[in-house]
């Protein structure tokens, strides 16, 4: 897949952020927001389950004030087993800190059809996936030709000369659901 120009100096790259939130993830969609305009959140299973990394994208939204919409994604891996990283995140994602009462709730369960359907309304978007690619797969997997609509796509994984953070040679997004 072929980048697009960058955004001009005056102008905000369009991101949408497919995650995983643990305590990584979180500096991630707050760096978005910053620097960025971002206009959406897909969650998957990753560092840990669904429901604490879609819990975690709305406290992060909520506490942070964003206005962005959170979509939960894929719930399992594709064929692999589910493997977590609360060995490093801790149980909810969020290490020991305690989460807050939430006032606000995903905008839907389906953030593999939110994919899709902001792939065809603006070609103006980055994808950014830092979290297991499932949903990208799913997306993949339901029509094609859903890469080529984005401005870009960026993904966290993969490992180069055995520095792999889960073995020699894997990256844990990767190795989660390769």
């Amino acid at each position: 897949m072929t980048s697009r120009p960058a955004t001009g100096p005056d102008r905000r790259a369009k991101i949408i952020l497919d995650c995983d939130p643990g305590v990584d993830d979180t500096i991630a969609i707050l760096t978005a927001a910053r620097y960025g305009d971002l206009v959406g959140i897909t969650t998957v299973n990753g560092n840990v389950s669904i429901d604490h990394t879609t819990r975690n994208a709305l406290a992060v939204t909520q506490i942070a004030n964003l206005d962005v919409p959170v979509h939960r994604g894929a719930e399992r891996p594709l064929v692999a087993p589910v493997h977590g990283a609360a060995r490093v995140h801790g149980l909810t994602g969020f290490g020991t800190v305690a989460h807050p009462e939430l006032h606000r709730t995903q905008a839907s369960d389906d953030a593999v059809g939110y994919l899709l359907d902001m792939s065809c309304g603006d070609d103006e978007i980055d994808l950014i996936a830092i979290g297991p690619l499932t949903n990208i797969a799913l997306a993949i997997g339901r029509d094609p030709t859903f890469l080529s609509r984005w401005r870009s796509l960026t993904i966290m994984g993969g490992a180069a000369h055995g520095l792999g953070n889960v073995t020699a040679v894997a990256e844990f997004n990767i190795w989660a659901d390769p």
